[in-house]
């Protein structure tokens, strides 16, 4: 026997749960999300830090330019290709091309293009495979003596 149409009414109205991180709470009926609000803040503190470190990149890339226009102190290559592989390569890449700042020192342009991939490559494995780290260090502790 079929089901009858009130039913058939009452499956329209029951609320639909989604597998697109977030599911429709059963007492409210609104859209809770599964992030809590600390891990939604933690992300966005640790944008604006990645956002504030690769502006402070940028002026330190600015400041050598300045430098050396002027014949003044100088920092280092190492100390500048240091800044963007802790993770302010975004602005290093920045002030290389709209400074025009070591764009023909060749290892150093080599360099900085290798770290590029490198965390490039590391985002992008983050984003296909988020639990990957978690994974690394859970095997490491396993296999540890």
């Amino acid at each position: 026997m079929g089901r009858t149409n009130g039913a058939l009414a009452q499956d329209m109205l029951r609320p639909v749960t989604r597998r697109t991180g977030f599911s429709a709470t059963p007492e409210t009926g609104f859209l809770h999300f599964s992030f809590s609000i600390h891990a939604m803040t933690t992300i966005a503190l640790c944008f604006l830090v990645y956002i504030a470190f690769n502006l402070f990149v940028f002026l330190v890339y600015w400041w050598d330019k300045d430098a050396a226009k002027n014949g003044g102190w100088r920092i280092r290559e190492s100390t500048l290709l240091w800044l963007a592989f802790l993770g302010g390569s975004v602005g290093a890449i920045s002030a290389q091309h709209l400074l025009r700042h070591k764009t023909r020192k060749e290892p150093f342009r080599s360099i900085l293009l290798s770290i590029v991939i490198l965390q490039a490559g590391l985002v992008a494995s983050l984003a296909i495979m988020p639990d990957w780290p978690m994974r690394l260090m859970s095997f490491a502790q396993n296999s540890a003596p």
